[in-house]
């Protein structure tokens, strides 16, 4: 029934990203707030790292984006930096923008400092990282002659076969 109902919308497709940006908020969350109860740390006093790191991430990954890829479209039309429902994020925007954003909660609360913070959220970001390299190797692509791909690159799948053995 879903199934029908979700294939008689044309604009229904699952965003992969989004879900994994979710996924990774969530999960990472769960487990900081687990080390922070183990090691009897006030979560209360952490939940705003979670404001600070979805703002760091977003912002990051867009003005990563806009300054990576196309520097010379946004300096002319700085205006389209905010249309994010255009897409185009960066990874490594997203890693500077963390960075950035537990520097400046380390700063607001100097209880915790920077490399404290960094240690306890260094293996939810080690998962979410895990969790987009799955989407990008699991999406198919579409190619120029509109065949569906499943593996990420190379121009067919034989050399995939035989680098695992099959």
């Amino acid at each position: 029934m879903l199934k029908k109902r979700l294939s008689r919308r044309k604009n229904s497709v699952i965003r992969w990203y989004s879900v994994m940006f979710l996924v990774s908020f969530i999960s990472g969350t769960k487990l900081l707030k687990w080390m922070s109860r183990r090691e009897g740390v006030d979560f209360q006093l952490l939940e705003g790292l979670l404001y600070y790191v979805i703002a760091g991430t977003i912002v990051g990954a867009r003005i990563g984006h806009c300054l990576f890829y196309e520097p010379s479209y946004f300096l002319e039309n700085p205006m389209e930096i905010f249309k994010v429902w255009q897409g185009g994020l960066a990874s490594h925007g997203g890693a500077v923008g963390v960075l950035s954003a537990i520097w400046l909660f380390s700063k607001r609360y100097p209880q915790f400092s920077f490399i404290w913070i960094l240690d306890r959220v260094s293996i939810p970001i080690g998962i979410a990282a895990d969790l987009f390299e799955l989407v990008i190797y699991l999406i198919p692509r579409r190619t120029k002659n509109r065949t569906i791909k499943w593996w990420p690159r190379g121009e067919s799948n034989s050399h995939i076969l035989a680098n695992t053995g099959f």
